[in-house]
């Protein structure tokens, strides 16, 4: 059977926003949406009994707001899951609309596809295991912040700490070479690989097949205190999303698109693509070369499994093709349709799609017209216009196309 939802939205952007990437996941979706602003409030008598879940937005435009609605839904007997759309970084709204009965919220200013999709699979699921709350994964244990040690290493200081991990910066003890270690945070279930272990273990397989200085060194991967860790090649200067403060010349646009491109080709003759290439994933050395690094969820175009479910989008919204957003197969096209992105960026100084919310962002890279280049780089934007192709059979094949259509400056 059908999945059934309803929508309780004052915004008819956003409704559209929600129909397309609930179909993107359930294709045959049927969707029932209520605008009370427009459409008046729901019937007396409504009871919910032909759905499977209700998608309400916290403030509605009428008198009768979205916790009034909650707050009736949870006087009816065997109501269905609902997931409150709140405010981003409004934490009181996200407790009331806990407290209120919902089963789950999602700030609409944060929201991405996984985090859409990832919320009401779990509120699904809740009801089908008939629990009155979704399934919470325990907690991770936490990353120790000094306690680990890496024989062969000395810990400098940390780098970054996210929830996936930490990143530090160390010293090889028997070079004295600065490395960078990057440790997952969760420990290895018994018996059992996490997914975050499998990504790293990935990156490093298919890393560690490819020799060249354009790609990150990877040196190790080991396991302290059932931690996964992972050692690199350290980079001083920072990344390029760093750099980019602002539009750069023309000269130092092309030498990095060049470099990247040069990059690309060597992951895509060996199989690879990158899925998520963006400036922070470009890094600089001290002579003014770049790498490429972050591999985790890269994937070499024979292999049939993968780590996210069907249906899923991986990436970074800004600089996803339209493809990507779809969650459909990617090819070497879809690193190629970043770089168009990156190209832009240089150039102008700002994105080319900007939205309110990720599903937005999402939504303009699928449909939105190709963003132009100002007047002083017209000979520019036929190579711009190939990059950003919506449809990846008329971008360029492989990045040594584009190689040959780059002007020296």
């Amino acid at each position: 059977m059908a999945l059934r939802i309803l929508v309780i939205e004052d915004h008819a952007e956003f409704r559209m926003l929600l129909r397309h990437h609930l179909s993107l996941r359930w294709p045959g979706v049927v969707l029932t949406e209520l605008d009370p602003s427009t459409q008046g409030p729901l019937p007396a008598d409504f009871t919910g009994k032909d759905l499977d879940l209700v998608l309400l937005d916290y403030q509605l435009g009428t008198a009768e707001d979205g916790f009034s609605y909650l707050k009736r839904f949870k006087a009816i007997a065997e109501f269905p899951p609902v997931i409150m759309l709140t405010a981003s970084g409004n934490e009181d709204l996200a407790v009331r609309a806990i407290k209120g009965g919902a089963i789950d919220y999602i700030p609409k200013q944060t929201m991405n596809h996984d985090r859409l999709i990832t919320a009401i699979q779990g509120a699904l699921d809740s009801r089908q295991a008939g629990t009155a709350e979704p399934e919470r994964p325990p907690p991770t244990d936490a990353l120790p912040a000094t306690s680990l040690s890496f024989e062969g290493y000395k810990l400098l200081r940390c780098l970054a700490q996210g929830g996936a991990g930490t990143v530090y910066l160390a010293q090889e003890t028997a070079s004295g070479k600065e490395v960078v270690i990057k440790v997952m945070a969760q420990r290895l279930p018994t018996g059992e690989e996490s997914n975050e272990a499998q990504r790293l273990q990935r990156e490093y397989d298919l890393i560690r097949k490819v020799d060249s200085p354009r790609i990150v060194k990877l040196k190790e991967l080991g396991v302290a205190a059932g931690h996964v860790y992972l050692v690199m090649e350290y980079f001083a200067q920072g990344s390029l999303r760093e750099h980019l403060t602002g539009p750069v010349s023309r000269a130092e646009a092309l030498d990095y698109v060049r470099q990247i491109a040069n990059s690309l080709e060597i992951i895509h003759r060996a199989g690879i693509v990158h899925r998520d290439l963006k400036p922070a994933n470009v890094m600089r050395r001290r002579d003014g070369t770049l790498a490429l690094i972050d591999f985790g969820t890269a994937k070499h175009v024979g292999q049939s499994a993968d780590l996210t479910r069907t249906g899923t989008v991986v990436g970074t919204p800004h600089y996803m093709s339209p493809e990507q957003c779809a969650g459909l197969d990617l090819t070497p096209a879809s690193d190629l349709y970043a770089l168009g992105v990156m190209l832009y960026e240089m150039l102008s100084g700002s994105l080319p799609y900007t939205a309110a919310t990720p599903l937005a962002v999402l939504y303009k890279h699928q449909y939105a017209p190709l963003p132009q280049l100002a007047q002083e780089f017209a000979d520019l934007q036929p190579i711009l216009n190939t990059l950003m192709a919506k449809h990846p059979d008329e971008r360029y094949p492989r990045a040594r196309d584009l190689l040959t259509q780059l002007p020296a400056a």
